[in-house]
């Protein structure tokens, strides 16, 4: 008999596309698996054979010194991790020992108001190392200044993190000025200007960022991507390149930045108290008596016709003010803040008349929230120092409330903080810097010295520790010369 073809139908059964499903189905599990388990194995070896070509940069902080065993110095390529390269600061430079056995070792935190911009040469922990050396001579004490221009809590936890180790006694921690315009701030410059009025990325995202940068395969990456801001950014200019990062004080993402900072700051005094270290934590002071706001907004709901009104108000009051008529002045900007008073400038000038008239107090509020208002974010704010405050608080570690200090006055500090003691908006002079510096060596004292002598000596005065500094009026007209 000839052999019969396949019927139609049992050609297509047995081409049915689910004839062998769990086959199938198993072949592709297991094929997302081996992948799975293939991908860190890739990895692994591709920053294997980066970091034995010699490919990248080291990213902790200190580094070893290569010529003296057991000691370590800053690295100037640390902040390559956090800035475009051709953007980044350095580190004050300094080296430190291993063995530290006889001596107590203080390490300060912070952004350029505590590196001692513009002068890291007359930083108030300089100058706190002379007047403890002048009080306490039996004890010896190492101070290194770990601040750097430009950071913030994003920074600062991974500087802390690679100091730890070195056995540090002292952490002294003064920060805020920067959390909005530095590395993953609202009103950063540093490679989010396309994402300017974006949602921030979470703080679990921005420490896997930060965490992959530390690896050659995450700068292998950074590198094949590049810098798209470099074109309008090549050279660093200080405060001017973020003059178009305006951040409305009503943006959500204010409330982002400062939960950030806490967290972050929660983060480095947890990692301090697990060392074993001790630690002062304070708040900012900023200059409120003479710096007026880099920017204001008038907010946008205001209407078309009490607008006209309010700057008719503002325009009369600050040209009352220009006159000498400073009661009119006061009359004028109070009228325009009935209408609407979240604008900046116009607290500032309404204070001002305020302190024109001697009335301090009435300023303080306006002065206060002219800068809290500010739209370009250079100063720490009221809620910024005050996350400060609640930290120290959950923590218990001690506060030096630096900033109301400053504002509500002392013997030394008679006035609201203005240019006597700062270049500008944030950065001390040499009698802000030896004021903050006073401050911290009488909250030192009673935990230096557990048994007080008979006769202390006397806490050195400004002039002596100008002289121990050998700062003379020479350097004083370079400091204003590189302010401005």
């Amino acid at each position: 008999m000839t052999p019969q073809p396949a019927s139609s139908e049992s050609t297509n059964l047995d081409r049915r596309p689910d004839a062998t499903p769990g086959i199938s189905g198993l072949r592709l599990w297991l094929f997302r698996l081996m992948a799975l388990a293939l991908a860190p194995c890739l990895l692994l070896a591709l920053e294997g054979m980066l970091r034995l070509s010699g490919y990248g940069y080291a990213t902790s902080f200190l580094q070893p010194v290569a010529e003296r065993d057991g000691w370590w110095t800053t690295n100037p390529q640390f902040s390559w991790r956090f800035f475009p390269r051709h953007l980044a600061r350095s580190p004050v430079p300094f080296e430190l020992s291993e063995e530290a056995e006889d001596q107590r070792r203080i390490f300060i935190i912070g952004g350029s108001a505590a590196r001692g911009t513009p002068d890291s040469a007359y930083n108030f922990g300089r100058m706190l190392g002379v007047m403890l050396e002048h009080s306490y001579p039996e004890i010896e004490l190492e101070i290194f200044n770990a601040a750097m221009t430009a950071i913030n809590s994003h920074v600062a936890r991974v500087i802390v993190d690679d100091l730890e180790p070195r056995r540090g006694d002292l952490f002294i921690i003064y920060m805020g000025n920067n959390e909005v315009v530095g590395p993953f701030g609202a009103g950063t410059i540093f490679g989010q200007k396309r994402v300017l009025h974006r949602a921030l990325p979470s703080l679990p995202a921005i420490r896997a960022s930060i965490a992959l940068n530390a690896t050659r395969s995450g700068q292998l990456l950074a590198s094949l991507i590049g810098d798209p801001d470099r074109a309008t950014s090549s050279e660093w200019r200080g405060m001017e390149m973020f003059v178009e990062q305006v951040v409305d004080p009503a943006d959500p993402r204010l409330a982002q930045v400062r939960s950030h900072f806490r967290s972050n700051l929660a983060s480095i005094i947890q990692t301090l108290q697990r060392a074993g270290a001790d630690i002062l934590l304070m708040t900012v002071a900023t200059n409120l008596r003479d710096q007026a706001p880099f920017a204001s907004l008038l907010p946008s709901e205001v209407t078309e016709d009490d607008a006209r009104r309010w700057h008719e108000l503002y325009e009369t009051g600050r040209d009352a003010a220009a006159s000498g008529s400073h009661r009119a002045a006061v009359d004028a900007l109070a009228q325009a803040a009935e209408i609407e008073d979240r604008h900046a400038e116009l607290r500032f000038h309404l204070g001002q008349a305020h302190l024109a008239l001697g009335a301090p107090e009435r300023a303080k509020p306006h002065l206060i929230a002219a800068r809290d208002l500010d739209a370009l974010r250079f100063r720490a704010d009221t809620e910024i120092n005050q996350a400060i405050r609640g930290v120290a608080e959950d923590t218990g570690v001690p506060l030096l409330d630096v900033a109301q200090r400053f504002r509500d006055g002392t013997d030394e500090i008679p006035e609201l903080p203005g240019y006597r003691l700062f270049h500008e908006h944030v950065h001390f002079n040499f009698a802000g810097n030896y004021a903050l510096a006073s401050a911290v060596h009488q909250h030192l004292a009673p935990r230096l010295d557990s048994a007080p002598p008979a006769n202390p000596r006397p806490q050195l005065t400004q002039q002596q520790v100008a002289e121990r500094l050998a700062f003379t009026r020479f350097d004083e007209l370079e400091l204003e010369r590189d302010i401005l």
